[in-house]
């Protein structure tokens, strides 16, 4: 509200909802938009591991060194 405030827009104001309507995405979108990301991690969509599966493809893929901590990476 202090945000609001600095702006002049009180909260009881009947126009306040319209300038959030604005500013913020309604839950639904929210929710749409996870629902989005999660489907392209699933399918493995994402940029990274896009370019992760083209660097397997080139041979060239790299184990990064934060996952080479692990004891599944040790002989690699």
């Amino acid at each position: 509200l202090n945000h609001w405030r600095r702006n002049e827009v009180k909260a009881l104001d009947p126009d306040a909802p319209n300038f959030l309507k604005v500013c913020q995405p309604s839950l639904g979108d929210l929710r749409r938009r996870i629902a989005e990301q999660q489907k392209k991690i699933e399918n493995c969509e994402t940029p990274d591991f896009q370019k992760m599966e083209q660097d397997i493809a080139n041979g060239e893929f790299v184990v990064p060194k934060q996952l080479t901590k692990h004891n599944v990476f040790k002989g690699l």
